[in-house]
């Protein structure tokens, strides 16, 4: 906790302590992103991001003929050009549309959002359209239900494989319901909505999958007037059955909002919301984070990102050992856009960059991460030479190997990490120096951990990888990385990490 007097701080100090945070920074990462482009002209909220390779999927809200309607563009080329964009809902009689998302299942794409009729009604559904060429054309708009009296108030959406799961909340007076609806077969039908439980507020949530077991976060409360806190419940048995609602934030004099969740691709899950915490009144809030390692049976404690008490409305993406995280900083009366990661499962994390360089005001981050690039698109209300509309869709990216960005220490001068041969087409040798009790990983270009060695308690050494993965399986040809950690996982101030390209040729 701060001290009392820090509570009497004027907020008008905000701007100059942003801007003294900034200049003490001597960030790296800064100079590795590429300046912000443009995707879509004029107002673009809510985006939605895929990436699969290096192809991007957008979805976002923008006004047409004086209505709020879902756009679609698509990037085949890791955003150096996009295609134009469509309309995904032009042909349901709605008034608005927001908070698009993206499922998959295979080469099949399905994007959801929240809409609200224009008839007397008024009501609120979740509708969907599903493309299954990779986005080139999409489905005509269905509705994945039926509301009732009661307008669907907000919603989120998880997929395995054909497998999809809406649980959404409407009102039901005088508290919230929350309610979902299952689909075994890809949005071609829908079972009948179903009663979860019910709350007193909420707001917006997230919801994610691994295997048969789904994850689900909010903000809000059971009792009115109590602070928001961020409350979590899980189905292990791909959405028949959920666990009974539970805290994860620490109750505090302001509580949290804004939980946003990502699982990598061994089931190891992180989080992280703004949460007010001891932000004095009038101020903002910071950014924190948790992780399970147990398909969210435990969460590790609460860790604290940011301390201006200016952050909020993050997102993350979790992928190897590699988490991203990106939110809005309020540098009054504007927002910017800043990211920050970690190369270590959270366990130290890198320097804050500031992403949108305009002083125009942007919002709504979303973060991904594909083929050793990370991807940040935005909502930013900057002016447009180029046209009268102001305003539009922005990204960037950064380009670097999977885990290759050490944090939190210093490689050895004596440190290295050599192949040969390289490239090869039945096995490589590794040779490795000063990397006693530590391990050398092996991922895929997507960043998936595909094979680990443990070096034990040589200093040097060589091991031989034969292009298979844990479970002795063969991999395709293709391009490869090799990661070795330095230092103890017992003292993780002191890890440090290398990264060396593989190219593997049948």
């Amino acid at each position: 906790m701060r001290p009392q007097n820090w509570r009497s701080t004027a907020p008008s100090l905000i701007v100059f302590i942003a801007l003294l945070s900034i200049l003490l920074k001597t960030d790296a990462l800064a100079q590795q992103w590429s300046p912000p482009t443009r995707i879509h002209v004029g107002v673009g909220l809510y985006p939605a991001l895929l990436v699969r390779g290096d192809t991007l999927h957008t979805a976002y809200t923008a006004t047409l003929g004086g209505q709020t309607k879902i756009f679609y563009v698509r990037s085949c080329d890791s955003g150096s050009s996009w295609n134009e964009a469509i309309v995904l809902n032009d042909t349901i009689d709605y008034r608005r549309a927001y908070y698009a998302r993206f499922l998959t299942n295979g080469a099949r794409l399905m994007a959801l959002w929240y809409e609200m009729t224009q008839d007397v009604s008024q009501l609120g559904y979740v509708a969907y359209s599903i493309s299954t060429n990779g986005g080139q054309t999409w489905s005509a708009p269905q509705h994945a239900l039926d509301p009732g009296l009661f307008l669907v108030y907000l919603f989120s959406a998880a997929s395995v494989d054909s497998t999809v799961n809406v649980i959404y909340s409407k009102e039901v007076y005088p508290r919230m319901g929350f309610f979902i609806v299952r689909s075994t077969n890809f949005g071609r039908t829908w079972s009948s909505p179903r009663e979860l439980f019910r709350c007193q507020e909420t707001s917006l949530m997230d919801m994610e999958a691994y295997g048969d077991t789904f994850h689900f976060v909010w903000s809000g409360n059971f009792v009115q007037g109590v602070n928001w806190e961020v409350y979590y419940i899980r189905s292990q048995d791909q959405g028949l059955n959920w666990t009974e609602p539970e805290t994860l934030t620490t109750p505090g004099d302001r509580g949290a909002r804004f939980p946003a969740l990502s699982i990598n691709e061994t089931g190891s899950m992180a989080l992280c919301w703004m949460d007010f915490g001891d932000s004095p009144p009038g101020w903002i809030a910071d950014i924190f984070f948790a992780r399970s390692t147990n398909q969210g049976v435990n969460w590790f404690g609460e860790q604290e990102l940011t301390f201006l008490h200016l952050d909020g409305n993050p997102d993350i993406f979790y992928r190897a050992d590699m988490i991203h995280v990106t939110f809005e900083r309020h540098d009054i009366p504007i927002r910017e856009i800043w990211y920050m990661q970690s190369t270590d499962n959270g366990l130290t994390w890198g320097e804050e960059t500031e992403l949108d360089l305009d002083p125009a005001d942007s919002h709504e981050p979303r973060v991904a991460y594909s083929n050793g690039k990370a991807y940040v698109i935005w909502a930013d209300d900057r002016d447009n030479p180029d046209t009268i509309h102001y305003g539009g869709l922005y990204f960037s990216y950064c380009p670097y190997e999977p885990n290759a960005v050490s944090e939190g220490g210093n490689i050895p001068k004596t440190f290295s990490l050599k192949v040969y041969p390289n490239p090869f087409n039945s096995s490589t040798s590794i040779t490795y120096s000063n990397l006693k009790g530590g391990e050398i990983r092996i991922f895929d270009i997507e960043g998936q951990l595909i094979r680990t060695f443990f070096t034990g308690g040589e200093n040097e050494g060589r091991i031989k990888w034969d292009a298979t993965d844990a479970s002795g399986k063969t991999v395709s040809s293709g391009i490869y990385f090799a990661r070795a950690q330095y230092g103890s996982k017992a003292t993780a101030a002191s890890q440090s990490s290398t990264c060396v390209k593989l190219i593997y040729l049948k």
